[in-house]
């Protein structure tokens, strides 16, 4: 493939990680059980654009009518970081957390791979009560 991919590969095996990996091979998905529940991984490898990135989604999605009160935390926990950045789909009700970025000529290493996946972990875990206490109050 590429050498952001064959890093991600590197890394994901000295970690011990379990993944599936779609028919392009450019997402891996991975789950992660937190305190919180399940969380769900996304790491995706542009290598033709040189991209690097982490999704990691809620283990639980949000009912429509709470649509403003999501934008309205999400905001301003976003106006707090340049990243990572919290995503809201409104339609499917998942709350996401994301960072990338490119990767000048691929240049990635194993732990910066693994500190970024682990990291958006970390933080959805962290975050994750008190934004649905703050949802659903």
């Amino acid at each position: 493939m590429g050498l952001i991919y064959d890093t991600v590969l590197s890394a994901f095996k000295a970690e011990e990680l379990n993944y599936e990996l779609n028919d392009d091979k450019d997402v891996f998905s991975m789950i992660f059980t937190t305190d919180n529940g399940n969380v769900t991984v996304k790491l995706l490898v542009g290598e033709e654009d040189a991209y690097f990135g982490v999704v990691g989604y809620l283990p639980a999605t949000i009912p429509v009518k709470y649509v403003d009160r999501v934008y309205a935390i999400i905001n301003d926990i976003n106006k707090n970081s340049v990243l990572p950045f919290w995503v809201f789909d409104p339609e499917s009700g998942e709350l996401s957390l994301r960072c990338g970025n490119s990767v000048p000529d691929g240049h990635i290493n194993e732990r910066m791979v693994v500190e970024l996946v682990y990291g958006i972990v970390e933080l959805i875990d962290g975050q994750y009560e008190s934004i649905m206490k703050e949802i659903y109050k």
